[in-house]
């Protein structure tokens, strides 16, 4: 995978089974010992040689489990992150003692679960960390095409999309071929292809219980990613939940520490011990609607009545679009600048939007090539979480609490959070961008024809967005996103011509949950 950043605001993989006894309990309890625990790392042969070096590549997957003669389920979570950036937001590092033994194992799976009889494994992705062997696609990105490639525009230069940030001494030389035939099935021109294919996980969404964590601010690993998976995992028929929040690229447990960490417990002691809950029969997605402000829901994304919106070339933004606008693109100006904005009537009362909109773009170039960005603004005061140049819009506290048993080496003792709340006049809530010679399929891009007219049609960002009473729906168009794409692109140095009466955005309307 070409990772941009970040691992996953947060899909946490399973595994394992522990037998179940007819007078089980309804919770795992912290009956065994965490400073007696077994730490060990255990290497695990890929089956590949990805760095060439005539062995087979292993995983290092540090394990610390109960000493106890039972068997007991594993929760494992797989990183890049674990000596290169760290994790959660204390950027926590493995550590190991002086003989190899695993001591400090990052996050609070282990001191919480660990005690209540479960193994954790924290593996290292191929070439980072002690791992051998390259850095392959990352658990949480559900299609590795939309991550890098916004509907045929590549987000960055092939030099700029590589995961080598994040690779250790050996790899950073052995995987230089490795990185090298990837970006050449990749290919450059945006097109998707059969390697694209083979890293799109939607239509593989498996058949074990999953729970997903997205936040709607996110602009590391977009919300588009989680409602396609989710969607996914729907038609599968798997058992499934969500805790969808308005911050960016944050954990859970920074949101709502208690809660979240007893829904894991709860969801792990149901799908992994066996335990009969209920948990599965609770609403399925835990809902942030405004800052610290949670709901419970049956389902995501809720049944909405789609309103289309046209632009006109007076500035509004109605139900009828006419005339035509203009934009010269410019990598430096990002979305929160560009000037073709449009906005509508003020809202008589409050409205949920929540889903994936979808745009269609009637547009010119004046250049056989364009890139073609679009917004969906909430104008009017508000305050929200500090998410709109990827902050993930959390702060850390100068206070700890405890989350389970510690030793000398690893504190169960995490910093406190709150909300990063900031007052704005307008909220970008959906963006979309496209490269316009990737009209008629993503699969063949093509050159314009200077002055013709095409239409494309693709989807926003997914969101869920109460606009208050007052408020003002906007959509703005632009070209390359300063803040997105990578100012070592080409630049285009072309000018669009928006067909108003072409262009439109459909969002889906309901009433905000109590």
């Amino acid at each position: 995978m070409r990772l941009v950043l970040g691992f996953l605001a947060a899909l946490l993989t399973t595994a394992g089974l522990a037998p179940v006894t007819s007078a089980a309990p309804l919770e795992s309890r912290p009956v065994y010992s965490y400073a007696d625990a077994i730490r060990e790392t255990a290497w695990v042969e890929t089956g590949t040689d990805h760095d060439h070096d005539g062995k087979l590549d292993r995983v290092a997957a540090d394990v610390i489990r109960p000493d106890a003669p039972v068997r007991v389920p594993a929760i494992l979570d797989v990183s890049p992150y674990y000596a290169c950036c760290g994790r959660g937001n204390e950027q926590q590092k493995k550590t190991y003692a002086p003989d190899g033994t695993p001591a400090q194992f990052p996050l609070f799976y282990d001191n919480y679960f660990v005690p209540r009889g479960y193994a954790v494994v924290l593996a290292d992705v191929g070439g980072t960390n002690r791992s051998s062997g390259c850095f392959e696609p990352i658990e949480g990105v559900a299609d590795n095409y939309a991550q890098v490639i916004a509907n045929g525009a590549p987000l960055a230069t092939p030099e700029n999309t590589s995961s080598a940030f994040t690779y250790n001494e050996r790899a950073a030389e052995l995987c230089k071929p490795f990185e090298a035939d990837l970006k050449t099935r990749a290919g450059t021109n945006g097109d998707y292809n059969a390697y694209w294919q083979s890293v799109n996980h939607v239509p593989r969404a498996g058949q074990v219980s999953a729970l997903v964590a997205q936040g709607f601010g996110d602009w590391i690993v977009a919300p588009n990613q989680f409602a396609r998976y989710w969607d996914a995992l729907g038609r599968a028929g798997v058992p499934r939940k969500a805790w969808l929040s308005q911050a960016g690229h944050t954990d859970p447990f920074d949101l709502q520490r208690a809660q979240w960490v007893e829904t894991l417990h709860r969801w792990f002691d149901r799908w992994l011990l066996g335990l009969h809950n209920g948990v599965e029969r609770e609403p399925a997605v835990h809902l942030e609607t405004a800052p610290d402000r949670w709901t419970d829901v049956r389902s995501w994304p809720p049944a909405t009545s789609p309103v289309t919106f046209r632009p006109s070339a007076d500035g509004t933004l109605g139900r009828r679009g006419s005339g035509t606008v203009s934009v010269a693109d410019d990598p430096a100006v990002t979305r929160e600048e560009w000037t073709a904005r449009f906005t509508a009537a003020p809202l008589p009362a409050p409205v949920r939007i929540a889903g994936s909109p979808a745009v269609t773009i009637t547009a010119s170039s004046d250049k056989t090539a364009a890139r073609l960005g679009v917004a969906l603004v909430d104008y009017g005061p508000a305050e929200a979480r500090n998410t709109a140049t990827y902050g993930s819009g959390v702060e850390n506290l100068a206070t700890r609490s405890c989350w389970g048993a510690g030793t000398d080496a690893d504190s169960a003792y995490f910093l406190d959070t709150a909300a990063d709340v900031v007052s704005v006049d307008h909220r970008i809530v959906a963006a979309g961008w496209a490269d316009l010679g990737h009209h008629a399929s993503l699969w063949h891009g093509e050159p314009l024809v200077p002055g013709r007219a095409y239409s494309m049609t693709f989807t926003l960002t997914a969101l869920d967005h109460v606009v208050p009473a007052g408020h003002r729906l906007g959509l703005v168009l632009g070209g390359t996103d300063g803040l997105l794409f990578d100012p070592a692109l080409p630049r285009l140095g072309d000018t669009v011509t928006f067909d108003l009466a072409r262009t439109s955005v459909t969002v889906g309307f309901t009433k905000p949950e109590q």
